[in-house]
């Protein structure tokens, strides 16, 4: 509620969107968007009018104006200073040691039977040619170690991850009778997840999905031409064929899956193509994800492997703008979209720095993130030895080195409390990585730079609009609200 004799001021950090009379504005920091679809000029007016030590409601006479003010402060754009120290006292919260999600990487094998061309599974880090697979020990452990870090009413998702799980699937059919059916205590659940290049299809596959209801990703590059470019099985014959019939296999049993596909020099102008052609397969989202440029020994790849920037943003907003699927069936946009409808912000750019995505090798080694695995500074612990995972002095400095509040590449950036300041893993490996040169660098930077400059506007202009909308259809004084000004 507003309270009338108090001072309030406008918000350092003000963001306005504007086109022809139409007008949308939010604080960067705690975003509530809040759109007018009339009178920008008015309203630019009124605020550039406030002064530097604050403006009353009881000050103001036009009730159109009066109107406007108490949507302003409901919206986050005006505050009083009590209000403010509030919300920067709230800002930075330590993450807590029973997280209320975890996302468990399980690496049932550290070998695949793929030659992907981008593999950032390192010969070294991940021991591909000694095909190492998971045993039961350390699978059970694993499990039992998160649910005990888990809160109350908490969610485990349990990732069945490799190499390729498939190549091991015995040991995730282990876990899925022990914990498919099983009641956990505090109202804790476990929910099953499957990432695979589905070239193989184990016997009794489509009955475990269905019974455990694993939802699916799978990665394919495009159409055949591209994605037989990519990733070749070993030995080099094509893989997309065979990929596609076990597809055909999932659709004929009404088993739902998401495809995936690495973007790249080969295949960046062809994304319009690929988010149609994955939508056509039967995916129900279809994920753009550029390539990282460095693998788990930390070998940087090639510049001539990397998709320019500029080009993959525009691919992203070609297949936006001309509907080849709706936003919320194409990631990142997906994503972002729900970053600004929760009105929140990410002060981490994901889960890997509060510990949310621990990944175990073979061996009962965990690591904060798939692409730490092998990295021996970055090794979080044992689940032998975890009793103090979260206070750890390996979360402390990913913590410190990934805060937004640290990075200085992008100090007024108003975007990067929506992106999160790009992928964790290009900054704690590149940066320091004297294989990678300034052009590396740059890349790892505005590949998520450019497409959140872009496409976040565009996406908060829909989201405003098609809100606007239905609250006139849905609220018959929604329209009378509105400010005549």
């Amino acid at each position: 509620m507003t309270a009338t004799s108090e001072k309030y001021i406008l918000t350092p950090s003000l963001v306005a969107l504007k086109k022809e009379q139409e007008a949308i504005y939010f604080d960067y920091e705690f975003p509530n968007p809040l759109y007018f679809s009339r009178g920008k000029d008015v309203i630019e007016n009124f605020l550039g009018q406030i002064p530097e030590e604050g403006v009353c409601f009881d000050e103001i006479v036009n009730p159109d104006i009066q109107m406007l003010f108490q949507l302003l402060v409901h919206h986050g754009i005006l505050f009083n200073r009590d209000t403010q120290k509030k919300i920067l006292s709230h800002g930075c919260v330590e993450c807590s040691c029973n997280p209320r999600e975890i996302n468990c990487y399980l690496l049932l094998s550290q070998y695949c039977n793929l030659a992907c061309v981008y593999c950032f599974n390192g010969d070294e880090s991940y021991a591909r040619m000694e095909k190492k697979i998971m045993s039961q020990e350390i699978a059970f452990q694993a499990v039992e170690l998160f649910l005990q870090y888990l809160a109350p009413q908490g969610h485990l998702n349990l990732i069945f991850f490799g190499g390729e799980p498939l190549l091991n699937w015995d040991l995730a059919r282990s876990l899925l009778k022990y914990y498919g059916n099983k009641e956990l205590p505090e109202g804790k659940q476990i929910h099953f997840h499957l990432t695979s290049n589905l070239l193989e299809f184990p016997a009794g596959l489509i009955e475990d999905i269905k019974r455990y209801e694993i939802s699916i990703l799978c990665d394919v590059d495009g159409p055949a031409h591209l994605h037989n470019q990519t990733r070749p099985c070993c030995g080099g014959f094509p893989s997309y064929d065979r990929i596609c019939r076990n597809l055909e296999l999932l659709q004929k049993n009404d088993i739902s899956y998401s495809l995936r596909s690495t973007i790249t020099r080969t295949n960046v102008h062809s994304i319009e193509e690929i988010v149609a052609h994955h939508i056509n397969l039967g995916s129900n989202v279809s994920s753009l994800v550029a390539i990282n440029p460095i693998t788990s020994d930390e070998t940087v790849l090639p510049e001539s492997m990397l998709p320019d920037p500029k080009d993959f943003t525009q691919g992203l907003l070609s297949a936006y703008r001309k509907k080849i699927a709706p936003a919320n069936q194409i990631f990142p946009l997906n994503q972002m979209m729900e970053t600004f409808k929760i009105g929140g912000t990410m002060q981490f750019p994901c889960g890997a720095p509060q510990g949310t995505t621990p990944t175990v090798d073979v061996n009962g080694d965990v690591y904060p993130c798939i692409y730490f695995v092998g990295i021996s500074r970055l090794k979080w612990g044992t689940i032998q030895e975890a009793q103090n995972l979260y206070r750890s002095p390996i979360l402390k400095s990913l913590k410190e080195e990934t805060a937004l509040a640290n990075q200085l590449s992008c100090p007024t950036c108003p975007w990067k409390y929506f992106c999160g300041g790009g992928c964790p893993v290009k900054r704690v490996l590149i940066q320091a990585n004297p294989k990678a040169n300034e052009k590396i660098r740059k890349y790892c930077h505005e590949i998520t730079c450019l497409p959140s400059k872009v496409l976040f506007p565009e996406l908060i202009w829909e989201h405003a609009r098609s809100q606007h909308q239905k609250n006139r259809e849905n609220d018959s004084q929604y329209a009378s609200s509105i400010p005549r000004c």
